[in-house]
């Protein structure tokens, strides 16, 4: 797979920059943090729902940033997960009184810097609760089902635990909702091709070259069909 960017060291800040500029009405970046992505009316009166992961991804995980879904999401640099300080940083800007869910896939690194996070919280007197998305069969055998991936599953947990928190449910009644969604949701996932990482792969000349007459070939396409 290629891809066209710019500075693969400035792939997930022009990512970021690029979604902002394209739904300004919806999302902002936090104060203290440009990879901390949040809803525009956070915090608000309801539970705090923050996600996060490596960059890589979309549209998980800031692609469910919105108004009955994830109030905000903590990113990391490609398949990497975020700091405990972004985490922090994401819970702090969509905290509203009612405390924060951490809703998240079942990875090591993110496990760990969720926990992490909600250290930094309670020394802060902000309240967390959390709930690991594990819903890959594929990934372990089902003796072993609390350490198995979560991937696809998460989207339905975003949408239930966040319609819970947008009716005014407590953050006890908005954790228990994802628990729910976890216990009942299963997927296989299935890999069609190896992952890229930006820094590692690039367009060689000839490619370019290809990619330039590309036009050409969709106009004498066009004209055959007239």
């Amino acid at each position: 797979m290629k891809k066209i960017i710019n500075d693969p060291e400035q792939f997930v800040d022009e990512v970021l920059k690029g979604i902002l500029l394209a739904h300004s009405d919806q999302l902002r970046s936090a104060n203290s943090d440009a990879r901390v992505i949040v809803r525009t009316d956070a915090p608000g009166p309801r539970v705090g729902i923050v996600t996060g992961g490596g960059s890589g991804h979309l549209p998980v995980f800031l692609g469910y940033v919105g108004k009955g879904l994830c109030s905000g999401v903590a990113v990391g640099n490609v398949f990497s997960s975020p700091s405990s300080e972004q985490i922090f940083n994401a819970s702090v800007e969509v905290n509203g009184g009612m405390g924060v869910l951490y809703l998240f896939g079942n990875y090591g690194g993110d496990v760990l810097n969720f926990e992490l996070a909600a250290d930094l919280c309670e020394l802060e007197d902000i309240e967390t609760a959390t709930v690991l998305v594990s819903d890959d069969v594929m990934s372990a055998p089902q003796e072993r089902a609390d350490s198995r991936r979560g991937v696809a599953g998460m989207v339905f947990a975003f949408k239930c635990a966040g319609a819970s928190a947008e009716r005014g449910d407590s953050l006890a009644q908005v954790a228990e909702v994802a628990r729910k969604v976890v216990r009942n949701t299963r997927s296989a996932g299935v890999g069609l091709s190896p992952t890229i990482t930006p820094h590692l792969y690039g367009l060689g000349r000839q490619q370019m070259a290809d990619l330039s007459i590309l036009v050409h070939l969709v106009l004498l396409q066009y004209l055959l069909l007239q």
